[in-house]
C-alpha cells in the first residue's frame, strides 16, 4: 500500500477499508500512519485471533496434515512474540 500521506492521497479525510484478514492490516496501517486516519471500515473481520483462524483453516484442509505440527508450533512462537528461524524448515 505504501506510506499514507495527504499529498499522495489528495484528501484530508482518509478512511481505510479492510475486509476479512485485511481488517488486521487496516488497523496496523491506521496505527502506523503519519497522518490522521479519519476512520476505519472493517468488513467481515475475524472474530477470533489470527492464530486461531489460521489453525482452523489449516485443520480444515486435509492435505495440510503433513505441515500442521510445524505450523502450529510456529504460530505459537509468533503469538508469544518470538522470532522463528525459518531456515530449519524445508520449503520444498
Amino acid at each position: 500500500m505504501g506510506q499514507l500521506n495527504q499529498k499522495n492521497i489528495g484528501h484530508k479525510n482518509i478512511w481505510i477499508l479492510g475486509h476479512s484478514e485485511g481488517g488486521l492490516i487496516a488497523l496496523k496501517t491506521a496505527l502506523n500512519s503519519k497522518v490522521p486516519v479519519y476512520g476505519l471500515i472493517l468488513a467481515a473481520t475475524a472474530g477470533v485471533s489470527f492464530g486461531q483462524l489460521l489453525r482452523k483453516q489449516l485443520k480444515q484442509n486435509s492435505p495440510n496434515i503433513t505441515i500442521t505440527e510445524d505450523a502450529f508450533y510456529i504460530i505459537k512462537q509468533l503469538e508469544n512474540g518470538q522470532h522463528v528461524e525459518m531456515t530449519s524448515y524445508d520449503n520444498s
